[in-house]
């Protein structure tokens, strides 16, 4: 059986967005909007494409402006937390060599 072993790096880059998506999402459940923009910011490219899923979704599904937002928010959640590992681990491969 093959085991996989998680990387340190990998799991603090992931760490690290964690905690800024949720002081985000604390920030805009409190009214301050503008802390959406800098996760949008961190995670650019792929927040471009959960707006267009968010937005074909919507289209699809008739939701809401706020269901849309949220589920735009639960995308770029992971998508961040996948992007932020993936960078740990290159990023720990590269200082290793």
């Amino acid at each position: 059986m093959v085991s996989i072993r998680p990387s340190r790096p990998g799991l603090l880059g992931a760490t690290a967005f964690l905690a800024l998506f949720l002081i985000c999402l604390l920030g805009a459940s409190l009214g301050n909007w503008q802390s959406v923009f800098l996760v949008w910011m961190v995670t650019l490219p792929f927040s471009l494409v959960c707006h267009a899923i968010g937005g074909a979704l919507q289209g699809a599904l008739g939701l809401s402006d706020q269901a849309r937002a949220g589920v735009e928010w639960g995308l770029l959640g992971i998508t961040g937390l996948v992007e932020f590992y993936l960078m740990g681990v290159l990023l720990g491969r590269g200082l290793k060599r």
